[in-house]
């Protein structure tokens, strides 16, 4: 015999693994196996594409800021991080329809 499970309407999408962007060495220069860079980038709600470029586009804005963690609007979502442990961020970025969570690894370099 089958269970047929239920699944409400208004059920949270599942969230997809979309890899990891803009990594690094530990002197800031791009590397395919760098330790640093953005990495676990995980979508609910959205395709991997844009949430990608998202996490991108909120790095570009946190390596000039003076205060990366504060909360930030990118592109319609807010973004906000806190630190689960030294040298990370760990980011949230949430729209009405969708949620975009990242881990940046910075270089102290």
């Amino acid at each position: 015999a089958l269970a047929v499970i239920a699944v409400p309407a208004a059920a949270a999408p599942e969230a997809r693994s979309c890899g990891n962007v803009d990594r690094s060495d530990r002197f800031g220069k791009p590397s395919a196996h760098g330790a640093f860079g953005i990495f676990d980038v995980r979508a609910q709600g959205v395709a991997c594409r844009p949430a990608r470029r998202l996490a991108h586009r909120w790095l570009g804005w946190a390596e000039r800021a003076s205060n990366p963690s504060r909360p930030h609007l990118v592109g319609g979502y807010q973004c906000r991080s806190h630190a689960p442990a030294a040298q990370q961020l760990a980011v949230r970025c949430s729209s009405k329809t969708a949620i975009v969570r990242f881990t940046w690894r910075i270089a102290n370099g």
